[in-house]
């Protein structure tokens, strides 16, 4: 199972861009609840995706303060806990994420609720006083509402690396790449399965 980089070449598939089986998977199993658009959120059966359970987290969108868009972290599978080394449910991104980090994070996530198309990306996780890791994130967009996508099923998965692996010198954190889903992604893997 491969946690390197994406594939970037746009001739390929979504899934085989992702280069980890069980991402490729979810990805495919969503593809099938959005044939017709962004999968209504009660579609989602956890016992047809069991393998990635403890891997995932939900983040439902709400308005901040300031009406920008916020995340709150509503479920968090035993693993993803793990990786990340924290529990975070109930808290906000802005709650968990160094402040200069929240402007990327923040449009990462919007991206896939205005497209309604899924992303993936790969980024480092620096925690203090913990292991350096690395991880890549499928963000789903679902629908709880009838106003349109607001939520994200999230699949993380990560390895441990030491400091002096880290590929970019002096880069300890961040999002080092991101690929996105295309409509004709969706169609081809719901056709497929």
């Amino acid at each position: 199972m491969s946690l390197d980089a994406f594939d970037l070449s746009p001739d390929r598939a979504f899934a085989a861009r992702l280069t980890h089986p069980d991402l490729a998977r979810l990805f495919v199993y969503w593809s099938r609840l959005a044939r017709d658009g962004v999968p209504a959120y009660r579609t989602f059966d956890p016992i047809a995706v069991a393998f990635s359970l403890p891997h995932l987290q939900l983040y439902r969108r709400v308005v901040g303060g300031d009406c920008a868009s916020e995340y709150r972290l509503d479920l968090v599978g035993e693993s993803a806990a793990q990786l990340i080394g924290a529990n975070n449910r109930g808290k906000l991104l802005s709650d968990v994420l160094k402040p200069q980090r929240l402007p990327e994070r923040l449009a990462l996530f919007d991206r896939p609720l205005a497209t309604g198309l899924p992303i993936a990306y790969r980024s480092f996780l620096a925690n203090p006083g913990r292991e350096h890791r690395l991880q890549k994130r499928l963000l789903l967009p679902f629908a709880e509402s009838t106003a349109g996508p607001d939520l994200l099923i999230a699949m993380v998965v990560g390895f441990h690396i030491e400091p002096d692996q880290v590929p970019i010198p002096g880069r300890s954190e961040g999002i080092l790449e991101t690929i996105a889903a295309s409509r004709g992604d969706v169609e081809a893997a719901a056709a497929e399965h």
